[in-house]
C-alpha cells in the first residue's frame, strides 16, 4: 500500500490506497478533506480528519508503510467509474507498447 503520511501539529495519520487516487482538499473555512479511489478493490475512500485551525501546522510524505492509518469509510465504485478506470489503464499500456 502507497499512500501519504499527514502530520497536523505532532499528530502523525495515514492514508492510503493499494492502486488507486488520493485527493487532499484545503477549504478556505480552515478545513481538510481527503478523498480517493481504490480501483484494485473497486472502492471509493474517504478518510476521516480532524478539523484545522488557524496556525496548524501540516506536514504531508508520500510513504510505502503506513502506520497509525486513519479511520476512513468505503463505498463500492460505480460500474461505469470502474470501467473508465479499465479504459485508462488500457491506453497507458497500449501507450508503453506493453500491450497492443
Amino acid at each position: 500500500m502507497k499512500g501519504l503520511d499527514i502530520e497536523v501539529n505532532d499528530q502523525k495519520q495515514g492514508i492510503g490506497v493499494v492502486r488507486g487516487t488520493i485527493v487532499l482538499l484545503i477549504e478556505t473555512n480552515n478545513g481538510m478533506s481527503i478523498t480517493g479511489s481504490d480501483t484494485s478493490r473497486g472502492l471509493q475512500v474517504n478518510w476521516n480528519i480532524p478539523q484545522l485551525n488557524d496556525g496548524d501546522k501540516i506536514k504531508i510524505m508520500v510513504s510505502e508503510k503506513l502506520n497509525n492509518l486513519a479511520e476512513s469509510y468505503y463505498t463500492k465504485m460505480h460500474k461505469s467509474a470502474l470501467l473508465e478506470e479499465y479504459y485508462r489503464l488500457e491506453k497507458l499500456l497500449k501507450d508503453e507498447g506493453k500491450i497492443k
